[in-house]
């Protein structure tokens, strides 16, 4: 069940990845650089401020609702699911009025702020946020595959098919006819995906009247939220702090080299999917030898893939940027590769947070995150400021040699573990017998 649940995961993954990729290649293609940085920004604007809004209420349904159904809480797990319903209702309301009036005192002729273009980024924010709500209770339900499946394919498969029916239909399109499609993909996402949670809910949780602990939810999710929220800035800082202190066109071409440079970083997605549930097995067992073997192994073909990749992309980044998103974008290169270095070290390194995270070494974790948020925005508001947009690819690249040494000195400290590429030349050879 377990290695079914991983390979249909992966599959999802693969899909989610491609999709938006393509999506993102029409886009690029559609609109003008600086209509495509303006779009690039408000969608990794909307993307940080819902994991925040969502309140760490993913990963405490998750947690939760797994256990109120292990141990037969229905009533409980009920509670748990309106009481999350009403705080993102509460929470993402308040977040887009908040936004609404922050744009209106922007003065006029700002470009992040024609037309419908705040209206509807910031519209999308309580969809995405009950999408990533949702999923929560579904996988906390038992559903963990079916519940990813309107955030990882109905939204991305829905944009596309948006996005080409724009190319076909609309002469000259704009950032609003876009955003309008990017909204439309998530309420169709939340329309499929909150279907789907009443169906499993019925069945699992049945109609017992709904019982209640909020404080003790509310406590229980607020280290949640601030983790996935430093995550998330990490993730998403440089687009962001682009929008604000660098122009438009600036964003898009950044934007063009991430989403090139986060193909290659599949390859560590994927492995890390299938290795998440191994460790946590075999650490439960006892068997750290075999986690060793099954780490070091993992990390240097992923790093070997990787490598081939990321030198393949190195050498003849210029004319696939030429041939995919145009000429427009060719200029991106030099900040491709800068990318693409980063995505190898995350490789090279190995699965440092997922093999803390498994083992319940979750501090140091936590004080990682938390230290590599801090210098990725520092970096970013220095080098955008002094270099543009390859100022921000380095402050990416920087962020990924500090978070993942400080995270691998702990994994040899702690676990005795080398989860890096050279840990496979450390494991002892068998002997001949």
């Amino acid at each position: 069940m377990l290695i079914r649940q991983s390979i249909a995961t992966g599959l999802s993954l693969v899909f989610q990845v491609a999709a938006a990729f393509l999506a993102n290649v029409l886009v690029a293609r559609l609109l003008v650089p600086t209509d495509y940085g303006v779009y690039a920004f408000w969608v990794a604007l909307a993307t940080l401020v819902v994991v925040p809004a969502s309140a760490g209420l993913p990963q405490l349904l998750v947690r939760e609702l797994a256990a109120y159904r292990e141990l037969k809480h229905l009533a409980r797990g009920q509670g748990l699911l309106l009481w999350a319903a009403r705080v993102t209702i509460a929470i993402t309301c308040t977040v887009v009025l908040l936004g609404l009036l922050a744009t209106h005192a922007i003065p006029d002729g700002n470009v992040y702020v024609e037309g419908m273009v705040p209206l509807l980024a910031l519209c999308s924010i309580p969809f995405l946020a009950f999408n990533l709500v949702r999923a929560g209770a579904m996988s906390g339900l038992g559903a963990v595959v079916l519940g990813g499946v309107p955030e990882r394919i109905i939204r991305p498969l829905v944009f596309l098919l948006g996005v080409v029916a724009l190319s076909l239909v609309v002469k000259t399109a704009t950032t609003t006819h876009v955003l309008a499609m990017h909204l439309c993909a998530a309420v169709v996402a939340f329309i499929a995906g909150v279907l789907w949670l009443k169906r499993r809910a019925f069945a699992i949780l049945g109609e017992a009247g709904p019982q209640f602990a909020g404080t003790h939810w509310l406590s229980a999710a607020m280290p949640l939220a601030f983790i996935a929220t430093v995550q998330m800035l990490i993730k998403q800082a440089d687009v962001v702090l682009m929008g604000f202190l660098a122009g438009a066109e600036d964003v898009a071409i950044y934007q063009v080299a991430a989403r090139v440079a986060l193909l290659v970083g599949f390859v560590q997605l994927v492995y890390t999917t299938i290795l998440s549930p191994q460790v946590a097995r075999l650490w439960a067992a006892g068997e750290h030898d075999a986690i060793r073997k099954t780490v070091a192994g993992g990390t240097a073909l992923a790093t070997l893939v990787t490598t081939i990749l990321v030198v393949g992309l190195s050498l003849l980044g210029e004319e696939f940027l030429l041939l995919v998103f145009g000429e427009a974008y060719a200029a991106a290169h030099p900040i491709l590769v800068v990318l693409l270095l980063g995505q190898w070290v995350n490789t090279f390194f190995g699965p440092v947070g997922l093999l803390l995270n498994m083992t319940r070494h979750l501090r140091p974790t936590v004080n990682a995150m938390v230290m590599t948020a801090v210098v990725n925005i520092t970096l970013n508001i220095v080098l955008v400021k002094q270099l543009g947009a390859i100022g921000a690819a380095y402050s990416a690249l920087a962020s990924y040699v500090f978070f993942n040494g400080i995270l691998y000195v702990q994994c040899k400290r702690i676990l005795n573990i080398d989860p890096s590429a050279l840990g496979l030349a450390a494991l002892p050879f068998p002997r001949q017998a």
